[in-house]
């Protein structure tokens, strides 16, 4: 392992590594014997969840779903780092390094798409709510130029839910998990995604 705290947080160290989802399935399970821990929740000294990591690391979106799929309680897609970014604000900020026109090229494009989709599903507030940079998801999209159909979904996701939540205001403004369970009488109860 290369850093030390890797030995204390075994399941973030792994996903650094892309590994398949039955390796990170199987050390989820290690991990669960003997204690009341769910490992999917653990956050590390950054305040990321295994989630972030995953993100971050570009793991496959089988390891993703497993890592939402677990016993969790905390909701590791409405977790914040100490950067105040959600796992959407990560899918977004690592740029994408595109190939001339090649097969492999659309299959990573395919994949990201995939990826944030399937975020902005888990949590769709994530897409106005800014991080300590005062960034959003979208914002983290332009920047590092992705694909032109991943900036358009993040743009709908944005759209709708402006236009389907008047307290907006209240939500970004607000740190606190609380504060979108309140003003919930106001958003419908399923917000329609693209």
């Amino acid at each position: 392992m290369t850093n030390p705290q890797d030995a204390a947080y075994p399941l973030h160290a792994l996903l650094r590594f892309y590994p398949p989802v039955y390796v990170v399935d199987a050390l989820i399970e290690r991990l669960k014997v003997g204690t009341v821990v769910v490992p999917e929740e653990v956050q590390d000294p950054l305040s990321q969840t295994p989630l972030h990591v995953a993100v971050s690391a570009g793991c496959s979106l089988d390891v993703i779903e497993r890592l939402l799929q677990g016993e969790s309680l905390c909701m590791p897609s409405m977790t914040k780092d100490n950067l105040d970014r959600f796992p959407l604000h990560w899918a977004c900020t690592s740029p994408h390094k595109y190939k001339p026109w090649t097969r492999k090229r659309m299959d990573e494009i395919d994949d990201r798409w995939n990826l944030i989709h399937y975020l902005l599903e888990q949590y769709p507030v994530a897409i106005v709510i800014p991080d300590k940079y005062q960034q959003t998801p979208l914002d983290y999209a332009r920047q590092n130029k992705l694909h032109k159909t991943i900036i358009e979904l993040l743009t709908r996701a944005a759209t709708e839910f402006e236009r389907y939540a008047p307290c907006r205001k209240v939500l970004v403004e607000s740190t606190e998990v609380t504060s979108v369970v309140s003003a919930s009488e106001h958003v419908p109860e399923e917000l329609p995604m693209v």
